[in-house]
């Protein structure tokens, strides 16, 4: 996710033409890319983290055992 996250922000930067790096306009619809791609990698870091906590059962659901209870 990091590596991903790193081409989708700084991947447009490296791209974009002179004129447009001097330019001011349209800053607006940059800061509006970068919010998204910030969104959706916390989204999607969010599903492949529910998705592996799926994968093992009883990890997720098991309750820390009481101070001085015996081990099972």
């Amino acid at each position: 996710m990091p590596v991903l996250g790193a081409v989708l922000l700084f991947g447009p930067v490296f791209i974009r033409s002179e004129a447009e790096q001097t330019a001011a306009a349209g800053l607006d619809a940059w800061l509006v890319y970068f919010f998204a791609i910030w969104a959706g990698l916390i989204g999607a870091t969010y599903w492949i983290n529910r998705s592996l906590m799926r994968d093992m059962p009883g990890e997720a659901d098991a309750a820390p055992a009481p101070r001085g209870a015996p081990d099972p």
